[in-house]
């Protein structure tokens, strides 16, 4: 039934995006369809993490770790981050707050992936001595 849900979704936004001479109001439309089904399965995944979480609370302990470490790298990227910002981004409205935030997210990015990484070699060397 769920992928049943999905791909009628899917069908639906396709159709959106192909119907009519001006495809603008279209394209927009199922843009912010998009995003709105993005929302909500990021909150049903949240909801679904959480009560698996109190139901099973010795086998989440790893996944409490694992936010904690991203909570904490988090933190550190946005301790390193630049206040500066350019003339040009403060007549869009940016702010250093905005800013820091943002460098805060590349920093995890970069850190994740280097991680990503390390692991995939190291699980790699594990395997040619198994």
């Amino acid at each position: 039934v769920y992928y049943g849900v999905i791909a009628i979704l899917a069908v639906v936004g396709l159709i959106m995006i192909m119907r009519g001479t001006d495809a603008k109001p279209n394209v927009n439309l199922s843009l912010w369809q998009g995003i709105i089904y993005a929302v909500i399965a990021a909150g049903l995944t949240l909801v679904f993490a959480l009560i698996n979480m109190i139901f099973h609370f010795k086998g989440s302990i790893k996944a409490l770790i694992a936010v904690g470490v991203l909570a904490i790298t988090y933190f550190i990227g946005k301790s390193m981050a630049s206040t500066d910002v350019p003339q040009r981004m403060i007549d869009d409205g940016i702010t250093a707050s905005v800013m820091t935030s943002s460098e805060a997210g590349v920093v995890v990015s970069f850190i994740l992936i280097i991680a990503a990484i390390a692991i995939t070699i190291a699980s790699g060397v594990k395997g040619l001595f198994q």
